[in-house]
């Protein structure tokens, strides 16, 4: 798993230079590397999941699962996001409702992040 996550992340990198370069400028929204880093990061997410559900020994952080699902949750919806983008921005009331939903979700995924860590217990 670890040589895979290396190899991804090195062919992402390269990806992203190579989309940047030739496709989009640096300053505009480039929409196919944000969708497939958040396809990226929420298979992370679900093997992580597995990983965690999968062993009986595992007693499975309630900080470990809480990040996961906040990630899930955003990357997700975002991914919607990312890949129609290039539709939605043709619409302006459209475009606002959508990136106001996406803000809302994002505030969600912090509010899951907080609890997580305010659920946290000090280590003597």
């Amino acid at each position: 798993m670890r040589k895979l996550l290396i190899y991804l992340l090195i062919a992402f990198f390269l990806f992203s230079i190579v989309y940047v370069t030739y496709t989009q400028s640096l300053f505009a929204y480039n929409t196919l590397p944000r969708f497939l880093s958040s396809i990226i990061i929420l298979s992370f997410c679900i093997y992580f999941l597995y990983k965690d559900f999968s062993n009986p020994d595992s007693i499975g952080s309630t900080f470990n699962f809480n990040i996961a699902v906040g990630m899930m949750l955003y990357f997700s919806s975002s991914s919607v996001l990312f890949g129609l983008s290039q539709s939605i921005l043709k619409d302006r009331a459209l475009n606002i409702f959508i990136w106001n939903i996406h803000a809302t979700i994002m505030l969600v995924m912090y509010l899951i992040f907080a609890w997580a860590f305010l659920r946290l217990k000090k280590v003597p």
